[in-house]
């Protein structure tokens, strides 16, 4: 099973965030998979819209405290870490 699945319809991209026993939170590996979809949707000229769509009841429940991405995730930059792990907020 895949984290993020993405389905092309004519110029429409759609992802859909497909964890949903954790209510499709955003996880390390979800965070990966997106910006990995986002730099290949962005080179295509095919595409003019991307909808972003989660399996399951819910479409995102947030974010997970992996504290090892929230370094470097473009989902919760006011987090810091030390290295070892989460030291706050900023």
């Amino acid at each position: 099973m895949s984290i993020l699945t993405i389905e092309r319809r004519d110029r429409v991209a759609l992802l859909t965030f497909n964890d949903p026993d954790r209510r499709n939170a955003i996880s390390a590996a979800l965070n990966d998979a997106l910006l990995e979809a986002f730099d290949d949707l962005e080179a295509d000229d095919g595409v003019g819209a991307v909808v972003l769509t989660g399996a399951g009841k819910g479409f995102c429940a947030g974010t997970t405290y992996d504290c090892a991405y929230l370094e470097t995730s473009i989902c919760t930059p006011s987090y810091v870490t030390d290295g070892e792990g989460c030291v706050g907020q900023h």
